[in-house]
């Protein structure tokens, strides 16, 4: 399973030899050199051009947030409890990748970037030891020193490397939808990602419609799919963010049932993007309260929700008696079994909560807030 890749690309190449093909792409002309051969520094001098600046900023971000997104789906593949992405190793890896590409024009070659294929390639082949990385690295480090090296790679035939790249390719595009899989979605959430993706596609596909509808400065700045679908999806974000709430009310009674409050919930999670995991959990604490609110509540129940990246967090406020432990579950005939059955639920809103709340507010009104990690 770990040669598969190589092992296509060698029969691939043997198969496209074999019907008559030739190795497709014209092999550059290389000159007899010695077997090693030091950088040559560049003889021109650097110089800096104001207006290629904002395209090379688009660039630079756009590089920065594939970078982001490449180290977001090696941390997911490497960790199976993944829930979140681990910023400070993102720092980390994107000032790895700013300093290889600084590297890269002191000696005057072309910048650096992430490959998501080969994140793809080690989802695909499970191959995700930090020394085969280490041991790739070097590899490529003293090709460069090989003059011609480069020749081996491009004779393999253009239509067998495509195959290898859409194979990898599979992979990394499923791990980026599992990832929005983690969380709900909202129309605006869902609007942003689909005309994201969209729109950076048709630039490949409608190239002459972008030649003919933006200027020539817009065209200095849209130099790529990658960079259009980005600018599509961080404006639609900064747009849709426009008037967002972070905390969202809802006055309910028990006799409207535990669908109204439920639906709520789920409204408020997806126009949040909470993990569809812990919205679970939420939905199934707001049952448990719907349950015995009927024997707690006198009239109407405030409910308050407040969703950030770490913490789901609902409160219910309510006039009435206060829900919390009750007596020991017993089938003895004096047992307050109201009292009983109400203990129960507060134990079980205990054990699906991570922290829980109670106190009594200034009016006089009981609180009761669940918190639940995300």
């Amino acid at each position: 399973r770990a040669m598969a890749v190589l092992a296509g690309l060698a029969a691939g190449t043997l198969v496209h030899v074999g019907l008559g093909f030739g190795l497709g792409a014209p092999r550059p002309p290389v000159a007899v050199a010695p077997l090693l051969e030091p950088i040559r520094w560049p003889l021109a001098v650097p110089s800096f051009s104001v207006g290629l600046l904002p395209g090379f900023l688009a660039g630079a971000l756009a590089c920065i947030l594939r970078s982001f997104g490449d180290m977001v789906a090696s941390q997911r593949a490497n960790d199976p409890n993944w829930r979140r992405p681990d910023y400070a190793n993102i720092e980390a890896g994107v000032m790895a990748d700013g300093l290889g590409t600084l590297f890269a024009g002191l000696i005057g070659t072309m910048g650096l970037n992430t490959y998501s294929a080969s994140v793809g390639l080690s989802v695909a082949t499970e191959v995700k030891a930090r020394r085969v990385g280490l041991g790739v690295g070097l590899g490529w480090i003293a090709l460069a020193f090989i003059p011609g090296s480069s020749v081996v790679v491009m004779a393999i035939p253009r239509p067998v490397l495509g195959a290898a790249l859409l194979f990898a390719s599979a992979f990394i595009v499923l791990s980026g939808i599992s990832i929005l899989g983690q969380r709900m979605l909202d129309a605006r959430r869902t609007i942003v990602v689909g005309l994201g993706f969209l729109v950076g596609i048709s630039f490949d596909e409608i190239p002459d419609f972008y030649a003919r509808a933006l200027s020539a400065s817009a065209q200095e700045l849209l130099t790529s799919s990658l960079v259009l679908g980005l600018f599509t999806a961080l404006g639609l974000n900064a747009l849709f963010r426009i008037g967002a709430v972070k905390s969202r009310h809802l006055v309910w009674t028990p006799a409207a049932g535990h669908a109204v409050l439920r639906q709520f919930l789920m409204d408020s999670a997806a126009a949040d993007g909470a993990r569809t995991e812990e919205v679970g959990r939420i939905a199934q604490i707001a049952e448990e309260f719907a349950t015995a609110a009927p024997s707690l509540v006198e009239g109407p129940v405030e409910v308050t929700t407040r969703f950030d990246e770490f913490v789901l967090d609902v409160a219910f406020a309510w006039t009435g008696g206060a829900l919390q432990p009750g007596p020991v579950p017993s089938f003895d005939a004096g047992v307050d079994e109201e009292a009983m059955l109400n203990g129960i639920t507060f134990h079980l809103i205990q054990r699906l909560a991570d922290r829980t709340h109670r106190r009594t507010l200034p009016d006089g009104r009981q609180e009761l807030r669940c918190e639940v990690d995300q």
